[in-house]
Formats: C-alpha cells, sequence, structure tokens
C-alpha cells in the first residue's frame, strides 16, 4: 500500500501561519513603540546596551544570545518598517509565493522582536509561534510559487511531518504534565476551572456564564482536560507504529487521527470561547490538523484545490537522508529541552541536559510548555488613578482589562493588549516600591510606565481609554488595589454589573510630577 501523503495539510500549514503571523505583527507593531521604543516603558537600545556590557564583562558574543536584526541598526523606524515587511512577506506566504524562504525569514523577524521585547513578548505563544515558524519553512516548498494541488505539487514526506506532530503532542502533553508535577491542589482535586474563567488575564462575557456552571461541570471538564492532555496525544504516537507495522488497517490509523484532531481542535475552541490568548488557540488547531493525512480530509475540499489520487513523485535519496538527519536532531534536542524543564533543577541529569541545551534557548525554536501549572484562584486588580490637582483622582481606563464594573468582559483575541496583560502578572507581585521594584526585571515596566504617564507620553495614552482630564494637566498618578469577582446571575440582572470591586489598599504610592 502507498504511503500516506499530506499534500493539503501542506497546501494550508504555510498559508495559515502567513496569516498568523500577519496577525502578530499586525497587533505588535501597534504597540512596540509605547513599550520598547526608544522612549518606551522597555526601549530596545538600553537593553542591547546592557547585553554589550555584560559580553564584555562575561565574554560571549552577544548575538549569540540575543539573536536579533537590531543588532544592525535600531530606530523605531526601523522597527515599523520591519514589521510591515514582515506583514508583505506574510501575505506573499498566504499567497503561495516563495514560501520557504519568507517563512524563513518571517522566522527571524519575529525572533529579532521576541529577543529584545523583555516581558511583552515572554510568553509560551510567542515561543510556539517561533517554533512552528521553523518547522514550517523547513516542511514548506522553495518554489517561486505553489497555487493550488496537482500531480507534481510535493507533498511534506512522513519524515518531516513527524516535525509539527511531534510538537502538538509536546504541547498538549506537557501543558497537562506540569499541572500534575506543579502540585497544585486545585488541579489534583479537580476544582482548578472553577476558579479559572473568572481569574484568567482577560476573559470573555462567555467567560461569566460558565463560570456558574455547578461543580460537577467543572470537575468533570477538568477530567476530560486531562484526558485530552494526557492520553489523547499518545494516540499519535499509536498511530506512528499502526502505520509501521499494520498499513493494512488504514481506516483504523484514519479514526484515530480524526479522534485526535478533533479532540485538540474542541478544546481550543472552549478555551477560544472563554478566554483571550491572542492567536494560540488557532495556531494550536492548526498543529492539530497535522495528523490529518490526505484520507482524512473532506471530499469537496480536495476537489477545490484540484488534489489528485497520483502521488507527486519521491523526493531524491540524498534529500530524504538529509530530511531525516535534521529531523532526528530536531527531536532529540525536542525531548532533551522537555525533559530537562520537568525534572528537579539539581542533579547529573538537569546539569547535561542544560549543557547540552544552552545554546538552543536564546532562538527560542525547541521549547518546553505548560500553560496554568499553578492555578489563580483570586482575581486581584490594579486601578491607575490620576489627578490634575493632586487632591481629586480619577480611574485611568484600560481597553480591555476589567475595571468598569458593568462592562461586558470583552473578545479581543487574535489581538494581544500586551500593556493589560502585563497588569494582570503585576497584581502577582505585593505592591509597587518605586526603590525596591525599579531594578527588578520583572516590574521595573510599571515604574516607567507611571512615570510615563506622568510626563505626558501620547503613545502610552494610545494604549488605554482616553482618560478623564486633558493629558498635559495630570499631575499625579497612583496605583489602587481591588478584588474583582464575576456577579451573581440575580446582581447582574438588577444592575448591570458583571464584576464586584472589593478595595484592598494602596498598590503604589502617589508619584508627582516633578
Amino acid at each position: 500500500m502507498a504511503s500516506p501523503t499530506y499534500r493539503v495539510f501542506g497546501w494550508l500549514f504555510p498559508r495559515a501561519l502567513g496569516a498568523i503571523y500577519l496577525i502578530a505583527f499586525i497587533s505588535w507593531s501597534s504597540q512596540m513603540d509605547a513599550l520598547t521604543g526608544d522612549q518606551g516603558l522597555m526601549p530596545v537600545p538600553k537593553f542591547l546596551e546592557r547585553v554589550l556590557q555584560a559580553a564584555e564583562i562575561n565574554d560571549f558574543t552577544p548575538w549569540a544570545k540575543v539573536p536579533t536584526a537590531y543588532w544592525l541598526g535600531y530606530s523605531d523606524a526601523i522597527a515599523q518598517w520591519l514589521c510591515w515587511g514582515a506583514c508583505a512577506a506574510a501575505v506573499l506566504v498566504m499567497a503561495g509565493v516563495l514560501q520557504g524562504p519568507l517563512l524563513l525569514a518571517l522566522w527571524f523577524a519575529y525572533l529579532s522582536i521576541c529577543t529584545t521585547g523583555d516581558v511583552f513578548l515572554s510568553f509560551q505563544w510567542d515561543t510556539l509561534l517561533l517554533e512552528a515558524g521553523f518547522i514550517a519553512a523547513l516542511i514548506s516548498p522553495w518554489r517561486l510559487y505553489i497555487g493550488r494541488i496537482h500531480d507534481k505539487t510535493p507533498s511534506p514526506s512522513r519524515v518531516t511531518m513527524l516535525l509539527p506532530q511531534a510538537l502538538i503532542l509536546k504541547l498538549m502533553f506537557l501543558s497537562g504534565l506540569t499541572k500534575i508535577t506543579a502540585g497544585d491542589p486545585n488541579w489534583h482535586n479537580l476544582t482548578a476551572l472553577s476558579y479559572h474563567y473568572e481569574s484568567q488575564p482577560i476573559p470573555t462575557w462567555v467567560a461569566w456564564h460558565v463560570h456558574h456552571f455547578p461543580l460537577w461541570f467543572h470537575k468533570a471538564s477538568c477530567v476530560l482536560m486531562f484526558v485530552v492532555e494526557l492520553v489523547v496525544p499518545f494516540l499519535i504516537v499509536v498511530a506512528w507504529v499502526w502505520r509501521l507495522l499494520a498499513p493494512a488497517w488504514v481506516q483504523t490509523i484514519r479514526t484515530l487521527n480524526l479522534v485526535v484532531a478533533f479532540s485538540f481542535t474542541g478544546l481550543m475552541f472552549v478555551v477560544l470561547l472563554t478566554g483571550n490568548y491572542t492567536f494560540f488557540n488557532w495556531l494550536t488547531i492548526l498543529l492539530s490538523f497535522s495528523v490529518l493525512d490526505d484520507t482524512c480530509w473532506p471530499a469537496f475540499l480536495k476537489r477545490w484545490l484540484r488534489w489528485t489520487e497520483t502521488p507527486p513523485a519521491a523526493p531524491p535519496t540524498w534529500m530524504l537522508v538529509g530530511q531525516g538527519a535534521v529531523v532526528s536532531l530536531m527531536l532529540l534536542f525536542s525531548i532533551a529541552v522537555a525533559v530537562r524543564e520537568n525534572i528537579p533543577k539539581t542533579g547529573a541529569l538537569f546539569s547535561t541536559l542544560s549543557d547540552c541545551t544552552e545554546y538552543l534557548a536564546p532562538f527560542r525554536t525547541i521549547n518546553s510548555y505548560g500553560l496554568f501549572r499553578v492555578m489563580t484562584t483570586e482575581r486581584n486588580e490594579i486601578i491607575i488613578e490620576v489627578s490634575d490637582d493632586g487632591a481629586y483622582f480619577q480611574p485611568l481606563e484600560f481597553k480591555w482589562k476589567p475595571r468598569l464594573l458593568d462592562r461586558a468582559p470583552p473578545f479581543v483575541a487574535p489581538h494581544q493588549p500586551r500593556l493589560d496583560w502585563q497588569m494582570w502578572f503585576a497584581a502577582f507581585y505585593p505592591g509597587f516600591i518605586p526603590q525596591r521594584d525599579l531594578q527588578n526585571p520583572q516590574m521595573a515596566w510599571f515604574g516607567r510606565y507611571l512615570e510615563a504617564l506622568l510626563r505626558h507620553d501620547e503613545r502610552i495614552y494610545s494604549l488605554m481609554e482616553p482618560p478623564p482630564f486633558p493629558i498635559e494637566s495630570i499631575h499625579a498618578v497612583r496605583a489602587k488595589f481591588y478584588r474583582y469577582q464575576f456577579t451573581d446571575a440575580e446582581t447582574r440582572q438588577k444592575t448591570g454589573e458583571w464584576w464586584t470591586a472589593t478595595p484592598l489598599g494602596d498598590y503604589s504610592p502617589t508619584l508627582r510630577k516633578r
């Protein structure tokens, strides 16, 4: 029996990934001047200066620790051109033009902004996009143009298809494993999801409704989630083995692959409806489709793509050997990184794995994953207040994170408002003390954010709702701390409010314009 082909996925993967890159670069381009620009909260030029100083002291090559195009020069204009050039490249990839080379360029462009984006670009979906993007560059056609499928359209080989399949296996399995090994009792007793919908960074209005479902529903959902994350990934391995040992059982293999794809896709749609996680859900769904060979796709789609039963010509032996070597090396390092991140950080094994993977880490292209390993059980919100006279303060509204009690939790994905997200992380710290926290790498941005408000930085104000006073009249700023909870159904029906807010005191001292 002929080997399975992946021409439909090979056609879809680079185009859909190009669309995700397009979203990511457009989203970042609207925020980067304020967050990491020349006069931003965490300026790229100052970051690169610190790297150069550290390189002189510790004798390392700067670009090897921080691989970025910005070593050639940085300005806000250059950064914008990088983003918009990447957007143009993403559109060409979606059109089928020079997919392999342009995907490699997109990978490096996104790596360039991630390595210099400090806390604002340190999310797991950023590294997931880099890993998926590098894989896409390897398995996508390196031709001038690829249109719809015909009998000469190359198919990603079974060997190279191991990379996206192994990535989705690793992502899902490690996401479940870290919840178990982190020791959080809320995962162990299956109550974590009774907190999740309320306490996640930016919930949607659907999350308000799901939060009020009975406890048995949340526990059952938790069990189902663990099945999808811990059990279903092994069906990918089972399908690999069956394909090798019993190729005649193609219908069984096809069923297994469909179960895997639909299970992962279903979980991602639930997450997508209840929370705002930028492009993460769509990227995970795309990777889930990698298990589907051409027999799994609907006939109408294959007809539209002009798919034919005639398999494409097999690649030359030298290419298969090279692909096998690259895939083997990447899988070996992927296992090493996953094991390193999930064993005790002491002992000979951890030390050996760290040494083996040390030079890979800066490229963020072979990663370990594990979202929500510890469940947040309370939602604390930092409310920024500004004043024009130092006595009367009014709250400064963010565009997306909770503040107004009667504003429905929004849908904002696939855009990620990264300042709003950092405010959620800042709430985990006990309070902002300038003398202490301006030297804290995780909190230095917050002090600079308050300073930017006082110096009337319009780029920072553009990321927020219009202030209650004219920007130039604001002379004092402070931060208050509140406990936010979803209202119950009766309260929302009476008042129209989605949240209740309980004051917890000051989060920062009052800062005044000098």
